[in-house]
């Protein structure tokens, strides 16, 4: 088998086929890296992968097609046949050298996110997947292109007949589903049939980044059948005497009717297995598993929970679908059911008035019920370039939802959050708004105007004012804390705020704080602007899940200082710091000029995000999270520290609620891929080099081997 392999494989680099499938192959995939990944700024090579699927149709059949044919076109496949080796390592060691010729294509594809990686941060699991997908795709479509060669001696015709295979395999998901929405029974029943040759769809699994051990299998088994089947096609041409005559009894139906059996239980027997362990999740952000906050609210579960999926189990989500089977395999108090709005119209009406979107769930037990929309579990943001162009970005919140949801069946609403209003507070962005509701903690704005804090205010949030309180406000929050309120203050960009905001200034004072002029500036940790700082996280209860892990984002921060370190009353510690590069610029006319002025900037680490904990009069205690930034607590900072701002909000959250319910927050799981900017000059580089010089030398090579052999 071996010599085979060797001789064929060295055959299609002495012809020029082998040559140019790979310079082909490379100039192609080539084009759409640029195109997707160079210009477009996409840190993933997925829609690369995607669009080479079609280019294989005519690719493939390209290299395979001389594979059988030219042999018994020269007669020259007797002398093989004859010879002492069976026609199994035969058509396996021809079979095997093809797929080595595609599996150096494969290689070259894979240098494609090693070379992003110098670039922008590379998610290897849904890559390495997506490309080990794309290998299982091409190696079962190498063995249906060889089967169809052994039928014939015209390579013409070997290629032909293979594209109009191949393209009808490509469109087999298509009609699959034309199949299935009829109404006749016999064609749906031939949709079935047809879905056994529906690559794509166990391709898509990979390029979820799922590594779906089924799937594999499934490739294998394609593979490996139709590679038996040409050695059975070439096994008739050892005992029929004619090439012309083509005898169905030269076949042993019986062991082709035994392999196809076997690949049919092979993969009924895998699908057979719980998910937990047939599936592995190698996302980054682990968009298919389910973290320790989620199982714990889930083992705390006492009652049976049935999560009803309001669509059809043929046109469901498969992403919300995977995940719904997670939470099932973590509990057998759990199970989902789909109900078919076409068969169930009115279901919605025991849980919510509103007509819910389709593949909305409906959680229940015999005490609560909670419902999820399908849109609230996606979520798209967009931002608008200057030239009016704009990027979305896409993020999955099913398992944040779906996990609010059973928390809520377990405990109901827990705490109630109050935010500030009529200072010219800036507003809650979404993300974090979302972390609130979440926790099934419900959230209020209010006015200190003719309003004292509500007894039930277990947080108030007070979001950067920009005009100054009143003597009167003043006087109710102070009037909360000594009740053993908790708030959550952030400061604005105002200077002086004991000139400028003197009661606001005040309760600064009461919980030991100040601050000073201008901004703090960083040299050593800045992205984009010195004023944009990555502090360093101290070990603290607030900086749980932070701390030595992930990077905090801190624009635009004013430094913070303890009037009186030594006082019994008022104990601060500080969770953001910035490093000792830096130093307070103590007055701004331009932000681009962050110059440090010995004179009059003061050098760190400073201070910029401090609890500060105070005794109160009866003995208690009040308890303050002051910010230096405005803008910590923003979706925008949040999405460039891969949730660590959001994850010290919701610590924040946890530790300010007086409750013995378990609160949780799930972060959102970005969907798309991070985008990034490569220089111009890079990837002129990059463009020349993979679209012209590599498949030129390619070309060339080839050309050069091919000329030399025929003139021997």
């Amino acid at each position: 088998m071996w010599a085979i392999f060797k001789r064929e494989f060295k055959n299609f680099f002495q012809n020029v086929i082998g040559w140019v499938f790979i310079a082909s192959m490379v100039f192609v995939s080539a084009l759409y890296f640029n195109a997707y990944n160079i210009n477009a700024g996409m840190s993933d090579i997925l829609y690369v992968l995607v669009r080479l699927l079609m280019i294989m149709i005519f690719s493939l059949p390209v290299l395979s097609m001389r594979i059988l044919s030219e042999e018994k076109k020269n007669k020259t496949d007797q002398l093989t046949l004859t010879a002492p080796i069976s026609v199994g390592k035969i058509i396996l060691g021809k079979y095997l050298a093809m797929l080595a010729v595609f599996g150096i294509t494969v290689l070259v594809i894979g240098l494609f996110p090693i070379l992003l990686s110098a670039y922008t941060t590379i998610d290897w699991g849904i890559n390495g997947l997506a490309i080990l997908g794309f290998f299982f795709y091409g190696a079962t479509c190498i063995a249906i292109c060889m089967f169809v060669s052994s039928f014939t001696e015209s390579q013409v015709i070997a290629a032909i007949v293979s594209i109009i295979t191949m393209f009808v395999i490509y469109l087999t998901a298509g009609i699959e589903y034309m199949l299935e929405n009829t109404q006749m029974s016999v064609l749906k029943v031939i949709a079935k049939g047809v879905a056994v040759f529906d690559l794509a769809d166990r391709y898509d699994t990979f390029l979820s980044g799922v590594l779906d051990y089924r799937c594999i299998v499934y490739f294998i088994s394609m593979s490996a059948v139709f590679i038996f089947l040409t050695v059975q096609s070439v096994q008739k041409r050892r005992y029929t005497t004619s090439v012309k005559n083509f005898a169905l009894s030269a076949f042993s139906m019986t062991s082709i009717v035994i392999v196809i059996a076997i690949a049919i239980v092979a993969n009924l027997i895998m699908k057979q297995f719980p998910d937990k362990y047939m599936k592995y999740d190698l996302t980054q952000q682990k968009l298919y598993s389910l973290c320790d906050a989620t199982k714990n609210v889930v083992s705390e579960l006492n009652e049976e929970l049935t999560i009803y999926v309001y669509a059809a189990q043929d046109n469901k989500d498969e992403s919300l679908d995977r995940v719904l089977a997670v939470y099932s395999e973590l509990s057998d108090k759990i199970k989902v059911e789909y109900k078919d709005p076409n068969k169930s119209p009115k279901f919605y009406e025991n849980f919510t008035e509103s007509t819910p979107s389709y593949n909305s769930l409906f959680l229940e037990t015999k005490t609560r019920t909670k419902y999820v929309d399908y849109n609230d579990m996606y979520i798209t943001d967009y931002s608008f370039n200057d030239d009016g162009s704009y990027n979305t970005v896409q993020q999955n919140d099913m398992e944040g939802k779906i996990t609010s949801a059973i928390n809520y069946i377990n405990n109901g609403l827990t705490a109630k959050i109050y935010y500030l209003s009529g200072h010219d507070e800036i507003e809650l962005d979404k993300g974090f708004a979302d972390a609130i509701t979440k926790q099934n903690y419900e959230m209020e704005s209010i006015s200190l105007l003719g309003n004292d804090i509500p007894q039930d205010c277990q947080l108030l949030i007070i979001m950067s004012p920009t005009s100054d309180f009143s003597e009167g406000d003043v006087e109710k929050i102070m009037a909360y804390a000594e009740n053993g309120g908790k708030l959550l203050i952030t400061l604005g960009l105002a200077d002086d705020y004991r000139a400028n905001m003197p009661n606001f200034d005040k309760l600064l004072e009461y919980y030991g704080v100040y601050s000073e002029n201008g901004l703090v500036v960083d040299i050593q940790s800045f992205v984009s602007s010195p004023y944009y700082i990555v502090p360093d996280v101290q070990n603290n209860v607030i900086t749980t899940g932070v701390y030595g892990k992930k990077g905090v984002w801190l624009p635009y921060a004013k430094a913070l200082y303890q009037y009186d370190p030594d006082s019994e009353d008022v104990h601060v510690v500080p969770f953001l710091s910035s490093t000792d590069k830096s130093y307070r610029k103590n007055s701004i006319t331009d932000v681009n000029d962050y110059a440090y002025d010995q004179n009059t900037d003061e050098v760190g680490p400073l201070n910029v995000a401090v609890t500060s904990t105070r005794t109160t009069k009866d003995g208690g205690q009040t308890v303050a999270y002051i910010v230096g930034s405005p803008y910590m607590f923003t979706d925008q900072a949040n999405e460039l520290t891969s949730n660590a701002n959001l994850t010290v909000f919701t610590n924040i959250l946890n530790q300010s609620v007086n409750n013995d319910a378990a609160a949780v927050v799930v972060p959102v799981k970005s969907l798309s891929s991070e985008q990034f900017i490569i220089k111009s000059s890079a990837g002129l580089i990059i463009f020349l080099v993979l679209l012209i010089v590599v498949p030129v030398a390619l070309l060339v090579t080839g050309f050069i081997i091919w000329t030399k052999r025929r003139k021997k």
